[in-house]
């Protein structure tokens, strides 16, 4: 054997072994939890005194009302479980209307009902620490309830195939191509690659009088020359000041077009964005006519899981069915990307809202405070890209929860509840609202159990057959009916996925915006480049899953 060749497999053993090296991260992480296993079996043998189990669940069970009793197994448990199923099966099995949409939104809010009051009576009242941690469970389930009931009435007018005919109905009337379109590339420092493959989209639009403007707001040479090779207009300011808010009103001071369609760079429009979007301006009330947000690359969570072809995006039941519904009540949420919208109208209202983070949805807002009408078009028009890390993915969605959180504050200056908003309106803004404390309550939902297995005391007073007999049909119609209503465009058990990962970070920064709400947390910009081909391990954002476990 030569020299060389033995140095070779000298190296080949070495990295050998590297490979099959443990980390030591795995090995303290290994040693900390049977620590813990062995603190846990001690501490289940020590009387903590006043928290010891018998006093914190001093009544076994509890007496409930007689029309909540439990008494024969066949008539009170198997019989209303039965009926329930036979209800599912025939709903699933019915076409998709507005009367069959009532009737399976009215039955799960009848279970729904039926349960929450049930859960009332089982509230664990034997110690104070059992009391909190009890009720904290049964807020976050009643909070889930309240928002059932208020989608009710909304979700009886779902109809995703509406505007799409309309639009068709619209295109044939705007072949004159008499309005302007002033296009808008919003860019701060995402790559060159993004930036040019939205200038080659909008170049492509079936619409001859427009003109392209890529708003860089990073100030760079290279895309301001790319720019000028590519044949379209170049706009930068010496400042960030407003962030994209503030690069949006900067070009609208120096364009003059009828109607400004705004994009983030990381999208790529369709040819027919446009022409399928313009006509609706026909109507001299609309301001906005938005399209969803569609991803040709799927979550990075839910890639990793392996399901990006079952699990749907965590924003899917929103844009196919939330702003369905929204449209007809005329509180569509502009969502700053993928959007047309009239000069006339942003200049009505002193350009795009620079008091929040985000100006999407405050300057939607705005606009319908002043009468305004937003159509949402049910149709994808555009696709982008997500964020390549969960790390980014959280980032964002911690970014649009605090801009969520500023709007019905003061310092925003928008008068939700002084303006000739409508009732529906403003239950729509309460729901959105109440919707971003959803992941607080998944958190609770988590740890509590966790600690009541510790403490020993018990959430729930109520022997098994009656939670059966109440929990069971109300899972049962929670998994299954708001996924046959919105079109399979949401599932529980992937919404509890999204929560589940995302709830220790959303609560945490939840805290820090209900303390300084205008205070800038993390980036302002989402990167969408930052990709990675080796596994690892984001030990922040999964601390509280390795705890769990």
């Amino acid at each position: 054997m030569s020299k060389s060749s033995g140095t070779r497999l000298l190296s080949e053993d070495s990295n050998r072994q590297e490979s099959f090296a443990i980390n030591p991260k795995i090995w303290r992480f290994s040693i900390f939890s049977l620590f813990t296993f062995l603190f846990t079996l001690g501490a289940g043998n020590i009387n903590f005194g006043w928290l010891n189990p018998v006093k914190l669940n001093n009544i076994a069970t509890k007496s409930t009302p007689w029309p909540f009793q439990v008494v024969d197994s066949l008539d009170d448990v198997i019989t209303p479980i039965g009926l329930f199923i036979g209800i599912l099966i025939g709903i699933r099995l019915s076409p998709r209307n507005k009367y069959t949409i009532a009737f399976a939104n009215g039955t799960l809010i009848f279970v729904a009902t039926r349960y929450i009051i049930w859960r009332l009576l089982t509230i664990n009242t034997a110690h104070a620490l059992s009391f909190a941690m009890s009720t904290l469970i049964y807020l976050y389930e009643l909070l889930f309830v309240v928002i059932l009931y208020a989608e009710f009435i909304p979700s009886t007018s779902y109809d995703p195939g509406k505007r799409v005919l309309e639009a068709g109905k619209w295109q044939a009337t705007i072949h004159a191509e008499e309005s302007t379109v002033d296009i808008f590339i919003a860019t701060y420092n995402e790559s060159t690659r993004q930036v040019r493959r939205c200038i080659h989209g909008c170049k492509s639009q079936l619409y001859g009088n427009k003109k392209i403007y890529v708003l860089d707001d990073g100030n760079r040479e290279e895309i301001k020359q790319m720019a000028r090779k590519l044949g379209v207009e170049y706009i930068s300011r010496n400042d960030n000041e407003h962030r994209k808010a503030g690069n949006l009103n900067n070009a609208l001071r120096q364009t003059n077009g009828d109607y400004i369609l705004v994009l983030d760079c990381d999208f790529i429009p369709f040819k027919t964005l446009i022409s399928r979007t313009l006509g609706f301006f026909n109507n001299q009330e609309v301001a906005i006519v938005q399209t969803p947000q569609q991803y040709f690359t799927p979550d990075f969570h839910s890639r990793n899981l392996g399901v990006d072809a079952l699990m749907p995006s965590d924003v899917d039941m929103f844009y196919n069915y939330q702003q369905v519904i929204r449209d007809n009540f005329n509180s569509v949420i502009c969502v700053g990307t993928s959007y047309i919208a009239r000069r006339a109208a942003l200049e009505s209202i002193g350009g795009y809202v620079t008091t929040c983070i985000i100006e999407d949805h405050q300057t939607g807002t705005r606009l319908l405070t002043e009468g305004w009408r937003i159509i949402y078009l049910n149709e994808i028009l555009s696709v982008g890209e997500t964020p390549g890390n969960l790390h980014d993915y959280i980032d964002q969605r911690l970014r649009w929860l605090q801009g969520n959180l500023q709007i019905l504050l003061p310092a925003s200056k928008l008068p939700i509840f002084n303006s000739t908003l409508t009732v529906w309106q403003r239950i729509f803004y309460l729901i959105h609202y109440a919707s971003n404390f959803m992941p607080v309550g998944r958190a609770f939902f988590i740890f509590i159990p966790l600690f009541s297995l510790y403490l020993g005391n018990q959430l729930i007073i109520a022997p098994i057959d009656a939670y059966i007999s109440y929990a069971l049909p109300f899972i049962l119609l929670l998994h299954t009916i708001p996924a046959w209503s919105s079109g399979n465009h949401t599932h529980q058990i992937w919404s509890e996925v999204y929560e589940t990962i995302t709830c220790v970070p959303w609560t945490i920064r939840l805290a820090k915006i209900l303390r300084k709400p205008f205070q800038i947390y993390g980036n302002t910009v989402t990167p969408k480049d930052r990709k990675t081909s080796s596994k690892q391990l984001d030990w922040p954002l999964a601390r509280h899953l390795i705890v769990y476990i």
